[in-house]
């Protein structure tokens, strides 16, 4: 996303046009707002890699855990009680 107004006020208006009035308030307060919204994107970029891999070994934690007792395919098995939503999810 680039700026081409120099307008504290015009850029404002003009990422609000991406995002919501309401997502951008987070932002007004900041002399350069279009500045700190790419920081804050790069931020949140670093943190989802973290948290990827955090999910990526749960997952194989709890299939490593629970495959013994209920076999290769465990989230299929009867015995586990999953509710339909999270049986959707898997």
């Amino acid at each position: 996303m680039t700026m081409t107004s120099n307008n504290r006020s015009e850029r404002i208006h003009d990422l609000e046009a991406w995002f919501s009035p309401a997502r951008m308030s987070t932002y007004n307060y900041h002399p350069d707002p279009e500045a700190l919204y790419l920081w804050n994107t790069q931020i949140t970029k670093a943190f989802l890699e973290d948290i990827q891999h955090v999910e990526v070994l749960l997952r194989n934690r709890v299939d490593v855990a629970v495959s013994p007792k209920y076999g290769a395919r465990w989230y299929t098995n009867p015995r586990i009680p999953f509710d339909q939503q999270a049986k959707n999810s898997i």
